[in-house]
């Protein structure tokens, strides 16, 4: 599931160098396609170094406004997911913490439902299309924040039912509009040619893991209280989540 919208992009990195998108998501994004790369899997480790070096210089710059963008939950949610491949549990635990406080502050959580009395840090989207990039950044940061919820059995860091966004389903329905849409480079174009889309959406699949597993949770730190009361504590979200689970498993 493309998480950053590849026209954008490489128009963007054609600006001037203040408009260009921040140098630890380049970082970011070299360290994952090293990783993931026979060639270049050295270089790994020195940029996923150098995307950390450049998060922490925009997060103390200032008082800190610099931080709150979508290229830098984008940029966290990367860093986090170097982290888990590389077995870095504590840092990737806080590396998703911060993503996903990013996604709160941003209001990425309550996009379809703007203007509840909270706090805004980030304009209001220009367009679909980055709309749809917000919207698929904080479904990649629910991911992260569940798996690491469901390895460790830590408390999870959003409750659902402050949650304002579209449902995950619709990401795979929409992925040709989203990589065609707004773009302007030709190096964006040739990549978003059928040759070049290596890897399949899977991350919408995943989700429906985790979405399906994460309201059984607090079952994990809360047993012996729901023994007492079987009958009606510990069977409630199971009995919430059944619809979700049968339509998943039809779809």
């Amino acid at each position: 599931m493309p998480m950053i919208h590849q026209g954008r992009f490489f128009a963007a990195m054609d600006l001037a160098p203040q408009s260009r998108p921040p140098v630890c998501l380049r970082y970011a994004m070299w360290a994952i396609a090293a990783m993931l790369s026979d060639s270049y899997a050295g270089f790994k480790d020195h940029f996923y170094s150098r995307a950390r070096k450049y998060l922490e210089i925009d997060e103390m710059r200032g008082n800190g406004e610099a931080m709150v963008t979508l290229a830098h939950c984008q940029t966290w949610v990367l860093v986090a997911m170097f982290e888990f491949q590389h077995m870095h549990f504590p840092r990737a635990w806080l590396s998703t913490g911060r993503a996903m406080r990013l996604c709160q502050m941003g209001g990425l959580d309550r996009l379809d439902n703007p203007g509840l009395g909270v706090k805004e840090t980030m304009p209001p989207s220009k367009d679909w299309t980055e709309k749809e990039e917000r919207r698929r950044a904080y479904w990649a940061t629910y991911w992260c924040d569940r798996c690491a919820s469901i390895g460790t059995g830590w408390p999870m860091t959003i409750d659902e039912r402050d949650v304002s966004i579209g449902e995950f389903d619709f990401l795979g329905a929409i992925l040709t509009a989203f990589t065609r849409s707004g773009q302007t480079s030709p190096r964006a174009k040739k990549l978003s040619e059928p040759e070049h889309q290596k890897l399949p959406p899977r991350l919408p699949k995943r989700l429906k893991v985790v979405y399906q597993y994460s309201p059984h949770m607090p079952h994990l730190s809360s047993w012996p209280a729901c023994l007492v009361e079987i009958s009606h504590i510990y069977t409630v979200p199971h009995r919430m989540t059944d619809p979700t689970t049968s339509m998943a498993n039809s779809g």
